[in-house]
């Protein structure tokens, strides 16, 4: 078996495992899709330290929180960014298409989805292979949160360079395009020259 193949097998039985526990009408894999962390995990023949569950649309996101907020006996915990029921955590915090929610995930060994049909790379798959720690610098983030992240990734048995803690930290230092842009708008209603 390849290990795409795999990743596909043994996610296809979360999701098997998923529909048994939760009622078909707040549980449909087409909502939903299977993120980050435990995809490498299962890659590298690992067991998952949980599984994250992401969701596409806000309609199939209500419908898992109005379940649970009944039902609170069927997860573990109920924070305002996830709910945690066993090893499956649904993200709630970060709803919509996986390209666009994946492509904003730190570091690029994680950034990977299986939605039930295919097993999706967003970053490349030589990041997959890799137990390099590689930053996503394309986004602006909360750079102590990827810091303090870093001794969790290394403690199961990834690596991270001196060059790679520097791309992170300047991150965190530089002005993001972000903050450029709201900078121009502000020069632009005071009538001050951008000069």
């Amino acid at each position: 078996m390849d290990l795409k193949q795999r990743v596909i097998t043994e996610l296809n039985k979360r999701i098997a495992e998923l529909q048994n526990i939760l009622p078909k009408n707040v549980f449909d894999i087409n909502d939903f899709y299977f993120a980050g962390g435990c995809i490498y995990s299962i890659w590298h023949g690992n067991e998952p330290k949980d599984y994250d569950i992401f969701c596409k649309n806000k309609k199939a996101m209500k419908k898992i929180i109005n379940f649970f907020n009944v039902n609170k006996e069927k997860c573990n915990v109920i924070t305002e960014n996830a709910i945690t029921m066993g090893n499956y955590q649904f993200v709630t915090k970060y709803i919509g298409n996986p390209d666009i929610q994946v492509s904003k995930f730190d570091f690029k060994h994680n950034m990977f989805y299986y939605d039930g049909k295919e097993l999706v790379s967003v970053s490349g798959w030589k990041y997959i292979e890799s137990n390099q720690l590689e930053f996503n610098s394309k986004r602006a983030r909360d750079v102590l949160n990827i810091i303090s992240r870093i001794p969790k990734f290394v403690e199961r048995g990834m690596e991270i360079t001196q060059s790679e803690i520097y791309t992170i930290l300047e991150c965190g230092t530089r002005p993001s395009r972000i903050f450029s842009e709201r900078a121009a708008v502000k020069r632009h209603r005071s009538g001050r020259s951008g000069y």
